[in-house]
């Protein structure tokens, strides 16, 4: 047997720059800008980047009156609206990915940088530009005629990206090729798995939580049916040495609770949004799934509850996007493990919940006395 010298991690799917990334070429530089700006502002509910070049002749070396070119490493300049941000480092593929990665897609001037899929314009006037960057065509989606009159050229057509049911629109008729474009965006949506936490030791309740009764069954096995009916995937969060027959997610970051549960579910399935449901949140049903997942915005990191008890967002009860795993693995490296600290810290889109039960946290017998009072009816072991 061959040596395995690294783990066999599961790596995210990623293109040049992006996981999702499709570049524009057969223009110049300003129209290609402004298609995009067109694209941005159809669709303003997507967290879309750009990547261009300058478009100075040539590799020009830093003005002398510049500040990065006397030694400084990072110039940021905080507007009140944006900010600039300026550096002079050297970046390799994976530094591009990981200054990416927070955002949904990524669209990029190809006159400049390829890309693992295309948009092309056909301007008359560009056919050179075309023939000069036809091995950065791989995956055309959709191909955009700047005048009526233009025609795709040949060199396209024998280009062994090419087929022939390609959407060809003008550029013009935003009524035709709109609906293409908005679902090479819908196509950047992550598919929903659930994740069921029951690897905690229950040592405050004395017994084991996912085994309580509330609804005529076992927690474990009312939350998997529950998350069945609206997910197709879902998963047990146990611990390694928990035995639970059932599609598993082993922990991998022993001792973090919550935290160590979702970064072991994104370590296997980078590609998957996680919707995480604790076994101590007896109150969650069929509608409370439901409006989580219909209020879920993925262009955000995740799309939580206010606790009204904490006054925080609940990570017990949370839709992650697979872009928080980056970010998450960022605050561990700084000390932090707290999954509502990440939630606080980032940019997420927070609910208020219609049934304040849906957040009942059932975690002591006092507690479990309590729920049982409100609820009106007995709660088995």
């Amino acid at each position: 047997m061959k040596h395995q010298k690294h783990a066999a991690l599961s790596k995210p799917t990623f293109g040049q720059y992006h996981a999702h990334e499709w570049g524009i070429l057969g223009a110049k530089c300003s129209t290609i800008e402004q298609f995009v700006n067109r694209i941005v502002t159809h669709f303003p509910q997507y967290r879309m980047g750009y990547l261009d070049a300058s478009h100075r002749s040539g590799d020009q070396p830093l003005d002398v009156a510049h500040s990065l070119s006397h030694g400084l490493h990072l110039k940021v300049t905080d507007h009140m609206h944006y900010r600039n941000w300026e550096d002079a480092a050297e970046l390799n593929d994976y530094d591009w990915r990981i200054k990416l990665r927070e955002l949904q897609l990524l669209w990029i001037n190809s006159n400049h940088f390829s890309a693992n899929r295309q948009i092309i314009l056909i301007d008359p006037e560009k056919e050179h530009s075309i023939i000069k960057r036809k091995e950065r065509i791989t995956r055309i989606d959709l191909i955009l005629k700047t005048s009526r009159d233009a025609r795709v050229f040949e060199v396209l057509r024998a280009h062994p990206a090419f087929d022939p049911r390609i959407p060809v629109h003008d550029l013009e008729d935003e009524g035709a090729w709109l609906p293409v474009v908005e679902r090479l965006l819908d196509s950047t949506i992550p598919a929903i798995s659930g994740l069921l936490l029951v690897g905690g030791r229950s040592t405050r309740m004395g017994t084991d939580k996912a085994q309580l009764s509330y609804h005529g069954q076992p927690q474990q096995k009312y939350l998997y049916a529950l998350l069945k009916n609206h997910l197709d995937k879902v998963y047990f969060s146990v611990r390694q040495d928990q035995q639970l027959d059932g599609p598993v997610v082993r922990d991998a970051f022993a001792g973090l609770g919550p935290f160590g549960a979702i970064l072991s579910f994104f370590q296997q399935y980078p590609d998957h949004a996680l919707l995480s449901v604790a076994c101590d949140l007896p109150g969650v049903d069929h509608e409370a799934l439901a409006y989580l997942i219909k209020n879920r915005d993925p262009a955000r990191l995740a799309t939580a509850f206010l606790n009204p008890e904490t006054g925080f967002a609940d990570p017990l009860f949370t839709i992650w996007e697979p872009r928080i795993y980056q970010r998450m693995l960022q605050f561990l490296a700084m000390g932090y493990s707290c999954p509502r600290k990440v939630l606080i810290n980032s940019d997420i889109k927070l609910l208020e919940a219609p049934n304040p039960q849906w957040l009942a946290n059932v975690n002591t017998p006092e507690e479990l006395k309590n729920f049982k009072l409100k609820l009106g009816h007995g709660v088995t072991d």
